[in-house]
């Protein structure tokens, strides 16, 4: 989490209710017809896009479309004038804050004119807080294209892995996953399922949003000096690695990459792989697997459950609604995430490998099999003695599986979910 880049109406200032309010007395004046589905599909767009949508939708030319807007412009500017008030959102002088503390690169990325954002940073008093400030008069394409992130981003010289970027307009949110970066969507007018199913994070508010982040620093912390013997050369020595990692962390990234557990030794220069004890957690799934090769004797599988109301009250918070799992190895434990990202369930995906494994058609050599893994929605990647090869997955099998044996699997236990468990659940029935 290096890099933070705000929207601004709408996200940072209490703006879009006031616009929307302008809209409606131009349209009175002029008698449009304009309506609350109008002012989200507008908001984000540079001005060109605004005069498109306008002659396309309120049936009038160019040319009209041109003086109502500049008209718009001037009505907010006059009432701009006669505001008492302060716009900011709650929590964003908060946020700036800690962000500013903690050394995070800030940007501000608006559709808006030059003019306009100058006014209302200083206005607001805000407007030291950003590193740099991109507006319509810098780019070519409005949102939903990415380009007025990309030349934040380049401007901050950031990574879009580690960049977060904050809005409230469906365009806005929309750009922001197209550039690579995390989108977060700060709810505002546009609270509909459609923004929400665009955006990586999801609150209600900017404090809210602040709390998560505060989370997320505390956890990504939490590294660990493990003492390290090089199978090659013998030698021992430390290395510190992540031991709680959580989505869109920067160790989520090593993670997903399959880099988490890559370990050079600092003695012959060997590269190989550590199995250790980690955690990684999802506060949005409410998802929260333990990797550790302990695992595989029983008697620890067993502590692990009955130290959980310990680690309760470590974390001050309960993890009742959460799926927990327990992995003995990282390959796994990446296979977990896979599929709850697809919104599947690991314990019927565990069925479908026994099924397939034991139907009379499966052209595979059991027996050669060193891996069994959940790809993706579309298919499955086997490795053998051989080498490795993909299979379909079959939805329908999985569909049939979750209806015949639902019901009888309880998803929030908290297990071990590999083939011992699918084969002792196969025999139990």
């Amino acid at each position: 989490m290096n890099t933070f880049i705000f929207d601004m109406d709408g996200t940072i200032f209490d703006t879009e209710s006031f616009y929307y309010e302008t809209w409606i007395d131009l349209a009175k004046i002029h008698g449009l017809d304009f309506g609350i589905e109008d002012k989200m599909n507008l908001s984000g767009k540079q001005n060109k896009e605004a005069i498109a949508y306008m002659v396309k939708n309120f049936k009038m030319d160019e040319d009209r479309a041109i003086s109502l807007r500049a008209e718009l412009n001037q009505l907010r500017d006059e009432k701009f004038k006669t505001l008492d008030y302060s716009l900011k959102k709650e929590g964003l002088l908060e946020i700036l804050s800690y962000l500013k503390k903690e050394n995070k690169k800030i940007g501000l990325a608006s559709s808006s004119i030059k003019s306009r954002i100058n006014f209302l940073l200083d206005r607001e008093g805000v407007g030291g807080f950003f590193d740099t400030v991109i507006s319509s008069d810098d780019i070519v394409k409005g949102k939903p294209d990415p380009e007025i992130f990309n030349l934040c981003m380049e401007r901050l010289n950031s990574n879009k892995e580690t960049t977060y970027i904050i809005e409230d307009s469906l365009a806005g949110i929309k750009a922001a996953k197209a550039s690579g970066a995390v989108a977060v969507l700060i709810l505002d007018l546009d609270k509909s399922d459609e923004i929400k199913s665009h955006a990586d994070l999801v609150f209600n508010s900017l404090l809210d949003f602040l709390n998560f982040i505060k989370k997320n620093e505390i956890e990504d912390r939490r590294d660990k000096n493990f003492k390290i013997n090089c199978p090659y050369c013998k030698t021992t020595f430390e290395k510190s690695l992540p031991t709680a990692i959580l989505r869109h962390m920067e160790s989520y990234n090593l993670l997903e990459d399959n880099k988490l557990d890559l370990v050079k030794c600092p003695s012959c220069g060997h590269e190989f792989r550590l199995n250790y004890r980690f955690a990684y957690t999802d506060y949005e799934k409410k998802l929260m697997f333990l990797n550790d090769p302990k695992f595989e004797k029983r008697i620890n599988q067993l502590a692990f459950k009955s130290s959980l109301k310990l680690v309760d009250r470590i974390k001050g918070e309960s993890m009742d609604g959460f799926i927990i799992r327990m992995t003995t190895n990282i390959e796994d434990l990446r296979e977990k995430i896979r599929i709850y990202e697809d919104k599947k369930i690991d314990n019927i995906v565990e069925l479908m490998k026994i099924v397939i494994k034991e139907n009379p058609d499966f052209k595979v050599d059991t027996k050669s099999i060193k891996g069994f893994f959940y790809k993706n929605h579309n298919k499955f990647k086997i490795i053998t003695n051989t080498g490795s090869y993909e299979m379909d997955f079959i939805e329908d099998l999985y569909k049939s599986l979750l209806d015949k044996y639902g019901d009888l699997i309880d998803e929030k236990e908290v297990s071990l979910v590999d083939k011992t468990w699918a084969y002792d659940m196969i025999k139990s029935l």
